[in-house]
């Protein structure tokens, strides 16, 4: 008879249940605590970047704007016009002065545009409803000692040249601001206005008139 040997295999080792260990409803209580002061301390930070977005986000759409402005002029050889709505949200892009006539047979326009009511560029928008523009009475204030054109008062707009908005109708009894102009040689007016929010964060938005550019400056809390 052969005699046979039993080889000894390797055997994993198998943990008992009851001696396996897992978290402590202590150690569970202090992670949730180290979490809890984490959020505290970063909260104020994350809840003033969210609120000062919509101010932000309003001053630069109006700064997009006004460059878009600055772009119709020179493409069209026509003057334009932006305004905004003092104390509101509402802004327009137009032609400064519309001559249907005029328009059709300007040297100036390239005779590859077909320039008529239905295919000048305009524009119109409105920044955050949590947003609004400064009245004229805070914008004089606040850029007087610059010398920079804000608007001193308001006027409204020719109802001929809304007619080239689609809502052109609903903001015929707006007040608007005295206009910023932009030429076809890309200059424009030195000019500024102010973008406020509810809690008086400001950004001012100012244009360069011999360059025509647009920029925003820092924001300004509490009105300073």
């Amino acid at each position: 008879m052969f005699s046979s040997s039993v080889s000894s295999l390797p055997t994993s080792k198998v943990l008992n249940p009851r001696h396996s260990r897992g978290f402590t409803l202590l150690e569970l209580l202090l992670v949730l605590a180290i979490m809890v002061a984490i959020v505290a301390i970063s909260w104020p930070a994350v809840g003033r970047y969210l609120g000062e977005q919509p101010v932000k986000n309003s001053a630069e759409l109006a700064r997009r704007h006004l460059g878009g402005t600055r772009h119709k002029s020179m493409s069209t050889g026509l003057i334009y016009q932006f305004r905004y709505e003092p104390g509101g949200q509402r802004f327009v892009v137009l032609p400064f002065e519309y001559d249907p006539e005029q328009v059709s047979s300007s040297s100036t326009v390239s005779t590859s545009t077909v320039m008529n009511s239905d295919s000048l560029p305009v524009a119109s928008g409105t920044i955050d409803a949590t947003c609004h523009f400064a009245n004229s009475v805070d914008a004089a204030n606040m850029f007087a000692a610059s010398g920079i054109q804000t608007a001193s008062s308001t006027q409204q707009i020719q109802p001929e040249l809304l007619a080239l908005l689609d809502a052109g109708t609903d903001m015929s009894g707006v007040s608007w601001s005295t206009p910023i102009l932009f030429y076809p040689d890309g200059t424009t007016d030195d000019a500024a206005l102010s973008v406020l929010d509810e809690d008086q964060r400001t950004i001012n938005v100012t244009l360069r008139g011999l360059t025509g550019v647009a920029s925003t400056e820092k924001m300004q809390r509490g009105g300073r």
